[in-house]
This record gives C-alpha cells, sequence and structure tokens, in this order.
C-alpha cells in the first residue's frame, strides 16, 4: 500500500526532529498495512520488519511519541499527529483533526 504525500511528510518529520532512537531506527523499513480513515483523521497501520532489534525493556509497552501540527486553510483548528509504538516496535501513526473533521486528501498544509 503507498504513502500519500502527506504520510510521506510526516514520517520525514519524524526523521528530522524526532530523537528516539528505536523511532529513528525502523522508520526507513515500515510498511503500510491499513490506513483507517476516521471522518476525523487517519490511523496507519504498519509492519516492521521483525528483524529490526527493539530495546528489552519494551515488551508489554505501548509508547506513544507526539507528531507534527499540521497548520491548513482546510481544517478548522489544525490538526495533530501521533506515532505508537507497541513492544517497541512503530504500530500505528495517528492523524487527527483539532476541530471536527478532517477531509480524506488534505492538499495544502505545512507541519511544525
Amino acid at each position: 500500500m503507498e504513502l500519500t504525500t502527506l504520510e510521506r511528510d510526516i514520517i520525514s518529520w519524524l526523521r528530522q526532529y524526532c530523537d528516539d532512537a528505536d523511532v529513528q531506527r525502523q522508520l526507513p523499513h515500515l510498511e503500510l498495512q491499513k490506513r483507517e480513515y476516521t471522518g476525523v483523521g487517519y490511523f496507519l497501520h504498519f509492519t516492521v520488519s521483525p528483524s529490526i532489534a527493539t530495546a528489552p525493556e519494551s515488551e508489554g509497552d505501548v509508547t506513544p511519541f507526539p507528531g507534527p501540527n499540521i497548520a491548513s486553510s482546510e481544517l478548522e483548528s489544525g490538526a495533530g499527529t501521533a506515532i505508537f509504538l507497541t513492544n517497541g516496535k512503530i504500530d500505528c501513526i495517528e492523524i487527527f483533526a483539532y476541530g471536527v473533521s478532517f477531509p480524506e486528501h488534505l492538499m495544502n498544509y505545512t507541519l511544525s
């Protein structure tokens, strides 16, 4: 499954600004398995190769990291993102509106 431009830009932002070593090690190896549109955003579900090492203390943990904020004239109040690691592996990126809706295809935006 192919990433959209917005999704690729979010991953690029994470590569540049997220300082977590586990996240950085996994970002180049993400494979999108499912995109779930909710009307107020998306859940992007990923798999990461089992050969990518994780920290031993991460077993059983779900760890969220903040991602970029999204500003756009197409959004009432902007949007945010979060990346979730489950058992030390990137599992999901959530994109969520701060307002009441998120367009299915956001075209014009900036990340910060």
